[in-house]
């Protein structure tokens, strides 16, 4: 009861001191689904967006407890109400490295796993994109996050992915195989990732 009666009054306080509330609604949101579904239905999620424009730790944190959830499945269809998959996809698959990319693709993935509406928002650029990271990246933290990302992606749209490797960049992945013993990690990276399309998907051979 205690912890309910405190959520409203912190998220009205997001905008203006997230430093200070957000650890709080971390605390009180952990390990507590009842909490966490009030967060969401209440609709406090958008007053996230200006903390993750900025790319605060807080946040992603707060909406990766949100997006790992038991309750996930019921939080997806609030993100609508809100511009979080727009700001989300800018930060992970920024041309322009940053040091939050790793926590970013983290976050997609959880939030787009086993939802194809979600997957969908994903422009074959943005695909495309994504394989790049997570195949030919000087960061290895940053290419387990894009593996980790495209394995949840693969759960849904395994078939659009797969297209867009044979298809959209099947000159670039010809180049990786042909010379695999040189390109050992974007080779390693590459069978990852077509294994995660197999598995979800058989037909994707």
């Amino acid at each position: 009861v205690f912890a309910f009666s405190l959520i409203d009054p912190l998220a009205d306080k997001i905008l203006s001191s997230p430093n200070k509330v957000l650890p709080v609604i971390h605390s009180l949101l952990e390990n507590n689904p009842k909490i966490q579904t009030l967060f969401v239905k209440t609709g406090h999620l958008g007053k996230l967006l200006p903390s993750i424009q900025n790319g605060d730790v807080n946040s992603i944190d707060l909406l990766t407890l949100i997006f790992k959830s038991s309750e996930a499945g019921s939080f997806r269809p609030f993100l609508s109400e809100t511009n979080l998959m727009n700001s989300i996809l800018e930060q992970a698959l920024s041309t322009t490295p940053n040091e939050k990319r790793r926590d970013f693709l983290y976050l997609l993935g959880y939030i787009i796993k086993g939802d194809e509406a979600l997957c969908s928002l994903l422009s074959n650029d943005q695909i495309e994109r994504l394989l790049t990271i997570s195949i030919s990246s000087n960061n290895s933290s940053d290419i387990d996050a894009g593996l980790f990302c495209l394995e949840c992606f693969t759960v849904k749209l395994s078939s659009k992915l797969a297209e867009t490797i044979c298809i959209q960049m099947s000159t670039k992945m010809c180049g990786i195989l042909t010379n695999y013993q040189t390109e050992q990690l974007p080779t390693s990276s590459l069978l990852s990732i077509a294994s995660s399309c197999l598995i979800s998907n058989h037909d994707t051979v």
